[in-house]
């Protein structure tokens, strides 16, 4: 479940409770690195420990999606054009989370939906790019915290093109010819079913103006996204 936890503690709480009375047992928290990492290796963590206990405390499990945008203000834009941060100092951030929290955290999300232009600092989606990122974020990760979990960004379900944006399915396919796989232990998807009912398949989305008339409008695309996976060997 997706929470908002990080400024008041009486709402986090409220809001945590509200989780856990509906049966769920996971909460994801965006973890911002401008509002982590003020100057390079000056850390507040005054948020983020509130969070991590306060989550502990409801017998929650906690994921932080990492998120490098905007930039600090003490951060320079990349030598590579393509990507939005540099990848070394990112990573660094990554690893000083996982360092923060080993054995509290159990997993961690690189980045969010980065086959979007407005999540890419503007730029053109480039699934190489984000490669590179996420295997400096993942290995950053394991070396402090060996048994938490990495899982890739989730993707916009989109049928908009370059520069705009990249179809999800077309995005994974470049992740794993980049080389993705052995960089993420869970591969992360959004799964909208917009006006679908979830059992609506890819097919009968496609062919329904209703639904959208694209397959990614229903809540079984994951299912054009896990032939993705059982075609490169992993699942």
């Amino acid at each position: 479940m997706v929470a908002f936890l990080w400024w008041r503690e009486e709402v986090a709480d409220r809001d945590l409770n509200l989780i856990r009375d509906a049966g769920f047992t996971w909460v994801r928290q965006n973890l911002h690195w401008m509002d982590v990492e003020l100057y390079k290796g000056g850390f507040d963590w005054r948020y983020s420990d509130r969070i991590v206990r306060q989550v502990r405390e409801k017998g929650l499990s906690l994921l932080f999606r990492l998120h490098g945008l905007p930039r600090p203000e003490w951060v320079s834009p990349p030598d590579d054009p393509t990507l939005p941060v540099p990848v070394e100092d990112f990573a660094d951030f990554c690893g000083a989370v996982a360092t923060r929290y080993r054995g509290q955290v159990r997993a961690y999300q690189v980045w969010n939906e980065p086959n979007l232009s407005r999540e890419w600092e503007g730029k053109s989606p480039s699934p190489e790019g984000y490669v590179r990122l996420l295997r400096a974020c993942y290995i950053a990760i394991k070396e402090a915290d060996p048994n938490a979990l990495v899982v890739s960004a989730g993707m916009a379900p989109t049928g908009t093109g370059l520069p705009v944006a990249m179809p999800d399915t077309e995005y994974f396919i470049q992740m794993y010819e980049a080389g993705a796989a052995p960089y993420f232990d869970l591969l992360g998807v959004h799964a909208a079913g917009f006006a679908a009912p979830p059992e609506v398949s890819p097919e009968e989305a496609a062919a329904n103006p209703a639904y959208g008339g694209q397959r990614f409008f229903c809540f079984r695309h994951v299912e054009d996204i896990r032939e993705i996976m059982v075609r490169y060997g992993d699942a």
